[in-house]
């Protein structure tokens, strides 16, 4: 159903995908898309040997076109680079970044080190060769574990050596002992990165006491650190009981955000892929979840988060 509420020509901005993987769902893979997200890091390894560079585009493709017919011209992609695919997924997303550039449609690529950059000089070599290209270095330091710290510490050398946006997968989990956005607002000082870093997702920032969040909103707001929010992404985050937090859905605190002058952006995630099988890539739908799952009824709030350009 729709929000009938909202204006019929809405300038919907994507702030988050994952084009590269989309549309490979079937119905094996459907099986494995109980397993936690930090196995499917693994199970990705395989599936990517058979990738190949005509279906790759067409399933990118396939994914834009859904994208752009929502009256959506802005969108921002985080693109596998790794010792399976190499910079492949990279060259075939930017082939059609500029061909949808031609009928004014904004493609931003970002780098996303699936398999880590920590330990593997290959993978770092590739990382290396990949933000040369790509429009911002993307990260993923819980995937280098026990190296987080050095992980942020590649990513924003490189993101300030090369004058380029960061942007950061944080606080996925949805638990309390997570405390990753606060970790990356201490790199965000330490690199003098204020205006130029977001954080995707900031799940695990409900799970803290009211007084945290708004303390750490406020942080966000001093630094100009952006927030963007996929909503079915984060509300199927696997549930962990073996925590205590205040009550609350999986989602990062879109209203204290909002209201502490956090900069709020709209992402879509992956789509019908083995980390969101059934997720179609529809913006009203991600929009919706939101003011749901946040109670967010203000519409002129919901536009504002389904239209900010941040970082375009």
């Amino acid at each position: 159903m729709r929000m009938n509420f909202l204006r019929k020509n809405i300038n919907w901005v994507c702030h988050h995908a994952h084009l590269d993987k989309s549309n490979i769902i079937n119905k094996d893979l459907l099986i494995q898309s109980n397993r936690h997200m930090r196995e499917k890091w693994y199970l990705m390894d395989t599936i990517k040997q058979n990738y190949t560079r005509e279906d790759l585009s067409n399933r990118i493709e396939q994914s834009i076109i859904k994208i752009v017919s929502q009256n959506c011209k802005h969108i921002r992609t985080f693109v596998d680079v790794d010792k399976v695919v190499g910079l492949m997924c990279i060259e075939e997303t930017e082939k059609l970044k500029r061909k949808w550039k031609a009928k004014g449609i904004t493609i931003q690529t970002a780098t996303q080190p699936l398999q880590g950059i920590v330990g593997s000089n290959e993978n770092l070599k590739l990382f290396e060769k990949a933000t040369k290209i790509t429009d911002i270095v993307g990260c993923l330091p819980s995937r280098d574990y026990n190296n987080f710290d050095e992980h942020l510490d590649i990513a924003f050398s490189t993101a300030k050596r090369l004058n380029k946006p960061l942007e950061a997968h944080l606080d996925q989990l949805n638990i309390p002992v997570e405390n990753e956005t606060e970790i990356f607002c201490n790199f965000v000082e330490k690199y003098e990165y204020q205006g130029k870093a977001r954080s995707v997702h900031s799940v695990s920032l409900s799970c803290k006491p009211l007084e945290k969040q708004i303390e750490i909103a406020q942080r966000l707001k001093e630094l100009d650190i952006g927030i963007i929010v996929c909503p079915s992404a984060a509300i199927s985050m696997m549930q962990d009981n073996k925590y205590k937090a205040p009550i609350h859905n999986s989602i990062a605190p879109v209203q204290i955000l909002y209201d502490n002058g956090v900069n709020i952006g709209l992402g879509i995630d992956n789509i019908n892929d083995l980390f969101m099988p059934l997720c179609d890539g529809d913006l009203h739908f991600e929009l919706r979840l939101l003011a749901e799952a946040t109670r967010i009824y203000n519409i002129n709030i919901l536009e504002q988060i389904a239209e900010n350009k941040m970082g375009f």
